[in-house]
């Protein structure tokens, strides 16, 4: 059954390795040119909307439209098995190629390590860095497995998972806290004193930045088992 899988996403592989390959070159573009800019790091969340729109719902989806994965189901191939095989190198792809992107965003930003200033803890920089990267494309594959499963069709499933993946990029950082839970807006907190009716703004320390991106991530992969679990539910209930 794997190897029946692996053969129908050939091209899907071949995508998004094509798609690692141009952020390599990207980066090698960033580092030869000594700039920071930040291209690398603002096409990060991409890969998870390429991943999810591009292959987890679609895949999926045209088996259940089609009939081959009725037919599978009919040949003695249980139906977690099926889902199994469908998701193991989609899953294996979000992993690995949100490792390499976050790597690559990493190597564009070599100041991250040292230290990290104020100004980075915002939404663009949040969703590139690398547990963020790799929990945005797992978020994908729950996603888009999910909304296949629950819709049985490609372009509902499609269009949902576009529409849910963008929204979560977008959404996320700024649901963003610190450790002591006060809400980071922009890369500061907005203090409450007012000090001779002036605003005061406390800005977060350097190192709140990488505790906000694990919270962050941690929250996306439980939002994506959660899915996952709604695909396996679903899948035991769709009728041959």
């Amino acid at each position: 059954m794997i190897r029946y899988i692996t053969r129908l996403d050939r091209i899907p592989v071949l995508i998004m390795a094509v798609v690692i390959g141009i952020f390599a070159l990207l980066t090698a573009s960033e580092l030869a040119a000594q700039n920071q800019d930040g291209l690398v790091a603002s096409l990060s969340p991409y890969f998870a909307i390429l991943l999810a729109v591009g292959w987890a719902a679609p895949a999926p989806a045209r088996e259940l439209e089609s009939g081959s994965a009725t037919w599978a189901w009919s040949m003695g191939v249980t139906r977690r098995r099926w889902l199994l095989a469908r998701v193991t190198p989609l899953l294996s792809t979000a992993i690995a190629g949100g490792l390499v992107i976050g790597g690559l965003v990493a190597l564009t930003q070599r100041y991250w390590f040292p230290s990290m200033t104020e100004d980075r803890i915002t939404g663009p920089w949040l969703t590139a860095a690398m547990p963020v990267t790799v929990a945005l494309a797992v978020f994908g594959v729950g996603l888009g497995t999910a909304t296949a499963l629950v819709t049985r069709k490609v372009v509902p499933a499609v269009g949902t998972t576009l529409i849910g993946q963008v929204a979560v990029i977008y959404a996320a950082p700024a649901l963003r806290t610190t450790s002591n839970g006060t809400r980071a807006v922009l890369g500061h907190v907005v203090g409450q004193d007012v000090v001779g009716g002036i605003p005061q703004i406390t800005y977060v320390a350097n190192t709140a930045f990488w505790p906000i991106a694990w919270t962050l991530a941690a929250g996306l992969v439980v939002l994506g088992a959660a899915l996952a679990g709604l695909a396996l539910h679903r899948v035991a209930r769709i009728d041959a």
